[in-house]
């Protein structure tokens, strides 16, 4: 018989720079655009399997998160414009961060 012992979970974190640099506004504006419009998917895939398992109403949980992105969205996008406007550059940073936990 092999007995096992149960191992603490190893702390495991992941930190990597997706998007870093001075762009123009197109470019700007496409990152901004696809890395939101990217999480609003998943949460209308979230709401549509919420509706799916109890065929109620839509989730406001999800609908709230949706509308906040896009509300996000059109700020960012209000900033850019700006830069555009007034001929300045636009840096962007965008960071991913995994961690795992029990």
């Amino acid at each position: 018989m092999i007995v096992q012992e149960a191992l603490a979970p190893e702390k495991v974190s992941e930190k990597t720079s997706l998007a870093k640099g001075v762009y123009n506004g197109s470019q700007a504006r496409d990152m901004v655009k696809n890395l939101i419009d990217c999480q609003i998917n998943i949460y209308k895939l979230e709401n549509l399997k919420s509706w799916e398992a109890c065929h109620s109403e839509e989730n406001t949980h999800w609908m709230k998160k949706i509308d906040e992105l896009i509300q996000k969205r059109e700020e960012l996008n209000n900033v850019i414009n700006k830069a555009e406007r007034e001929g300045l550059n636009i840096n962007l940073e965008s960071t991913l961060q995994i961690q795992l936990s029990e």
